[in-house]
């Protein structure tokens, strides 16, 4: 069975709806990261705790995700250890540039958890648009310094 990272995901529902437990930007960071880990568990059908093309290809066919080429080019982009498969690790940075390609109703398909994973991200990148001085997309120690 998948170790989740996350303390309290022990089964991996496709019914759970993210629901943060007040308004702070923590408690909804976390029901996204707890909504990816779930989504990732969900489409890891053989426990490998990794993710072939074809493992994510067919289940956003399921959904009506047709555009497998665009999908291809993001899944290489996004695999720094070049092994055809993605960690999970590797699935969050492909979730953070999903944008590029279609909408989070693809991987999530209560409207509220969609919702939830596409603001997560929208946060994180205007932190990263703030904080990142010369635009490199990448955090020097001076940069992240000035972010704690």
């Amino acid at each position: 069975p998948t170790a989740f990272l996350q303390k309290g995901v022990t089964f991996p529902s496709k019914a759970y709806v993210a629901a943060p437990k007040d308004g702070s930007l923590a408690a909804f960071l976390h029901e996204a990261f707890k909504l990816l880990e779930i989504r990732f568990a969900n489409y890891d059908h053989d426990g490998a705790e990794t993710l072939m093309f074809d493992e994510l290809e067919r289940e956003l066919s399921i959904v009506g995700f047709t555009r497998a080429q665009e999908l291809e080019g993001l899944f290489i982009r996004v695999d720094k250890d070049e092994n055809r498969t993605l960690d999970f690790a590797e699935f969050l940075m492909l979730m953070y540039l999903w944008h590029e390609v279609g909408e989070y109703s693809y991987f999530f398909r209560h409207p509220t958890n969609a919702h939830v994973v596409k603001e997560a991200f929208q946060i994180m990148e205007r932190a990263l648009k703030v904080y990142d001085a010369d635009g490199s997309r990448q955090f020097s120690y001076a940069e992240l310094m000035r972010f704690v």
